[in-house]
């Protein structure tokens, strides 16, 4: 995580703000797990310090078990947005999904699509 905020992506941040990076704090998550298995002193901090959450997590392998995929992609960000509503302090949150979320349309517009399938069958399918 240390490398991220180094990349030229941050150079226009870093110009008025050339120590942004001590406000960004990666912690430790398991998406797959009950509360993302984050700890109790990092869910607390999470609740009472954070104004931006930028969620990155996610499995882009196309060979992935259908059910693990759903657990990390669908179920971890669920869970992380149930997380983001206890914040007090939250302003914003930013998720950055998969780049190949709509690959069988030929232009992408920026809109919410119809999901092909209710994410609940698919769970209950799974």
């Amino acid at each position: 995580m240390r490398h991220v905020p180094r990349s030229n992506v941050f150079d226009r941040v870093r110009e008025g703000w050339p120590n942004f990076c001590e406000k960004i704090k990666a912690i430790n998550a398991d998406f797959t797990q009950p509360n993302l298995a984050i700890s109790p002193n990092d869910t607390q901090e999470l609740f009472s310090e954070v104004n931006v959450v930028f969620h990155c997590a996610a499995t882009v392998r196309f060979d992935e078990p259908l059910k693990q995929a759903l657990l990390l992609n669908v179920m971890g960000t669920q869970q992380l947005l149930v997380l983001a509503h206890q914040m007090k302090n939250l302003e914003a949150f930013v998720h950055l999904s998969t780049a190949y979320a709509n690959c069988n349309r030929r232009h992408i517009e920026e809109v919410i699509y119809p999901p092909p399938v209710e994410p609940k069958k698919l769970f209950d399918l799974v």
